[in-house]
């Protein structure tokens, strides 16, 4: 199980409110490879889906870049801009009734493929055993 950091109580409440109303956020951000944020990618995420295939995981992003601004390109000179050395994380934050948001990381890892299509950007990462495996370089 993943360590929250939470004291008993607040362990308690999180289970709580696992089966019960809630508020969600998904949270998204670009990040160096030492995890040193670049830029939160948040409310421009349109779709995605985190898959699991054996002991490997696999997250793909739908981000919407209508304007194409967006600092993804690989040929972007942006400080944002996205090279192989960058990944993806994600956080799937829950919110109880009158307490603070807990804050879930599910994924984080090397970006494996940018795909740009009209108004969206699709993002592929791979988990951090892509790393291990030297296929992102």
């Amino acid at each position: 199980m993943l360590n929250l950091g939470l004291s008993a109580a607040e362990r308690k409440l999180f289970n709580k409110t696992l089966v019960s109303d809630h508020k969600v956020r998904i949270r998204a951000s670009l990040r160096t490879l030492e995890n040193e944020p670049i830029t939160g990618i948040g409310e421009d995420v349109e779709d995605g889906q985190i898959t699991v295939n054996g002991n490997r995981r696999m997250c793909e992003l739908t981000i919407f870049d209508p304007e194409g601004s967006f600092p993804l390109d690989s040929g972007s000179p942006a400080s944002g801009a996205l090279f192989v050395d960058r990944m993806i994380r994600v956080r799937y934050d829950i919110k109880p009734p009158g307490a603070p948001w807990f804050e879930v990381p599910v994924f984080p890892g090397p970006v494996t493929r940018l795909v740009r299509s009209g108004d969206t950007i699709l993002v592929e990462a791979s988990d951090m055993s892509e790393l291990l495996r030297g296929e992102a370089f």
